[in-house]
């Protein structure tokens, strides 16, 4: 029931000509049926970053054009400028961000519901991360890790979840590949906030 209620809860934007999935957020705190919207779950269309340095890439994916550590640098840039502490780079937020970029590639969706109908928070319920929020931007076919972060900015739904103090941690996940018969970079940034 969760999942239909939050799919009908999505809105379609288009920024710079990128489209762009927005979904509410989801505090564990609250129950499915009464959540309330906080911000924290976004979809950005765009690019799904890959953990480079940290999970590696599954075999058939290309390499991706979407560097992690300067997406990395430029989401704490812009933090920094809202005058809100950096985020720290999360291994099991980044091992999901990873899974999801390359599962995405593999199946041939975006959104922040899989084939199988799994969301982010479920993914990061079931990791063992115990989290108070979470959240989730996507990006796909957008080369520069600034452009990326303006383009987060300039939706409002996507900047509340980028901007949003209560966040501490972050995965990135990046893949690039074979999606729907052409080459594209999908970017994934899970946002978190622990217990």
């Amino acid at each position: 029931m969760f999942n239909q209620i939050q799919k009908a809860r999505c809105k379609i934007a288009k920024i710079h000509s990128k489209l762009l999935v927005v979904c509410p957020p989801y505090k564990k705190w609250h129950s499915f049926r009464f959540a309330k919207a906080v911000h924290v779950g976004v979809l950005f269309l765009g690019v799904l970053l890959a953990m480079a340095g940290v999970l590696g890439y599954a075999k058939g994916t290309l390499s991706p054009s979407v560097n992690m550590e300067k997406l990395f640098y430029f989401t704490n840039a812009a933090r920094e400028e809202a005058n809100l502490s950096d985020l720290q780079l999360d291994p099991i937020l980044s091992q999901i961000a990873d899974q999801k970029s390359q599962d995405m590639i593999a199946r041939g969706y975006f959104g922040h519901l899989d084939p199988d109908g799994q969301n982010v928070w479920q993914k990061v319920n079931n990791s063992g991360y115990k989290y108070l929020e979470v959240g989730e931007n996507l990006a796909k076919n957008i080369d520069s890790e600034e452009e990326i972060v303006r383009a987060w900015l300039d939706s409002a739904e996507h900047r509340e979840n980028l901007l949003n103090s209560e966040f501490k941690d972050v995965g990135i996940g990046v893949a690039k590949g074979d999606f729907q018969g052409s080459e594209t970079t999908l970017v994934v940034e899970i946002y978190g906030a622990k217990e």
